[in-house]
């Protein structure tokens, strides 16, 4: 609904390495009610995004307008899908587009004149819709402004120029002037323009429905207005945070790893929320719900993980999106042979069905054997005591160490706890060799055994001679409770 100014956001967000401003993911949350949510568009390329009353719109990287949520008065209908276009701004019921020469196109309800009475002409740089009236701003800081004008939120407007950031709230506005001081007009019914902070140095501040919430320099945040349902009392009082938005009574937070908190209203669809996900860059309130940018950088190396699967300097092998190596980093996927792809794309040798256990319950541990040649035999082995650095074998190192447990397994082949560990493997479809092994934890078994994780390997072996052929990766077992 109340959007901030892109350059002044963007060039901060960026020297914060929150992330790219260019192709990333539309994230939204809240208030699904008109599809707001639910409706996001999806994949990847979007450059800016805002939210309204219970609509939301954004930006493609090509410039193109995408729309979704309520209906109500034409608010998606009526979107200029054909034109490109370098920021939009939703409001309660209407919304705003500028185009790259700076021209202002409006939509949705006009009951005040917050269509039909939009500037005409080009050069304006920003734009912000409120509740039945809008803002822009020109490129010498002159604010214009249109619409509804009941509480003098548009004959109210400051003269002059310097002006950096405008915000549109329901009843009233805030600007941001180039020194960082703040300047509030309109409906002063819950202070929201009388308790506007003095002093300057401000980086960013929001108008929200009643309230308003400001950034300063060092990352602190600065509340003031309606206090309702704790949007001024309950803002943290910390610092480090890089961006702001102000719902209508709500206020959100972007830290700089792109995690995202916010407080206010408590309803069906908002109570204090965390959303720790990283990777979030933009973040937009509306009435209820929330947009945002998502471009994470899971492995921290600067590049975008849609960057890098875009030009192949990383895989995607589950095609979720995310770099191979962050799957296995982040223990999304298993890497049990240690190749960098995860065991869901290329199964290593030994792989398992699970890789934990409970005593008090029992259970089964069930592993698939893959071999370079059929018609061997194989030995499953295990340790309690790690892999490295491993035992000695001729030609090979097995990744177990030796133990009391392994001479078990070594000695006492298909005996409990494991059952078929030592036998001939089998022609596999793709070549090869294959078999099949399990280890079979009884209930109630030892609680002192809580805590120690097992490991296992398994060895392939010529029929004449017993010489060992291949050796397998490691695969873990731990003992919970």
């Amino acid at each position: 609904m109340h959007h901030a100014p892109r350059l002044v956001l963007f060039a901060l967000a960026a020297s914060l390495a929150v992330g790219s401003t260019a192709a990333q993911e539309l994230r939204s949350y809240g208030d699904d009610l008109s599809g707001q949510v639910s409706s996001t568009p999806l994949g990847w390329g979007f450059q800016d995004a805002s939210a309204g009353g219970q609509h939301s719109l954004a930006l493609r990287s090509d410039g193109t307008l995408v729309s979704w949520g309520s209906d109500q008065y034409g608010l998606i209908t009526s979107s200029p899908f054909g034109g490109s276009y370098a920021a939009v701004s939703a409001g309660t019921f209407h919304s705003l587009a500028l185009t790259p020469s700076g021209a202002i196109e409006a939509w949705g309800r006009d009951d005040a004149g917050q269509v039909s009475m939009a500037p005409t002409g080009t050069g304006f740089v920003d734009i912000s819709a409120g509740g039945y009236h809008s803002l822009a701003l020109s490129p010498s800081g002159t604010i214009t402004a249109w619409g509804a004008d009941d509480f003098g939120q548009v004959s109210g407007t400051p003269v002059g120029s310097g002006f950096t950031q405008i915000s549109a709230g329901l009843l009233h506005n805030v600007a941001l002037s180039s020194n960082g001081s703040i300047v509030a007009w309109g409906n002063d019914s819950d202070g929201q323009v009388s308790g506007a902070p003095t002093g300057s140095g401000f980086l960013q501040v929001e108008a929200g429905g009643s309230h308003c919430i400001a950034l300063a320099a060092d990352g602190s945040l600065v509340s003031w207005g309606k206090d309702l349902f704790g949007q001024v009392n309950l803002t943290p009082l910390d610092a480090g945070y890089v961006q702001v938005a102000a719902g209508s009574e709500r206020s959100y937070v972007l830290r700089a790893d792109g995690t995202i908190y916010g407080w206010g209203s408590v309803s069906p669809w908002f109570s204090t929320v965390e959303i720790s996900t990283p990777g979030h860059t933009l973040i937009e309130a509306g009435a209820t719900h929330l947009v945002t940018l998502f471009d994470p950088d899971c492995n921290g190396n600067g590049i975008s993980d849609h960057t890098e699967l875009a030009s192949g300097a990383s895989s995607d092998c589950n095609g979720n999106g995310v770099p191979d190596e962050c799957d296995i980093s982040s223990g999304q996927s298993s890497d049990l042979d240690g190749n960098g792809i995860p065991d869901d794309c290329l199964a290593p040798p030994l792989y398992s069905d699970t890789l934990a256990l409970s005593v008090a319950f029992g259970g089964t541990q069930t592993f698939q054997l893959a071999a370079p040649a059929a018609s061997q035999l194989y030995l499953l082995l295990g340790t309690g005591s790690g892999t490295s650095p491993g035992t000695p074998v001729p030609g090979f190192v097995l990744p177990l160490n030796l133990d009391a447990y392994l001479l078990h397994t070594l000695l006492a082949p298909n005996k409990p706890p494991l059952v078929g560990s030592f036998g001939l493997l089998a022609p596999a479809p793709g070549g090869g060799g294959q078999a099949t092994a399990s280890l079979i934890l009884p209930a109630a078994f030892d609680p002192s055994l809580v805590g120690l994780t097992l490991h296992h390997a398994f060895v392939s072996l010529s029929l004449v001679g017993g010489t060992v052929t291949f050796v397998s990766n490691a695969v873990p077992l731990e003992l919970e409770p």
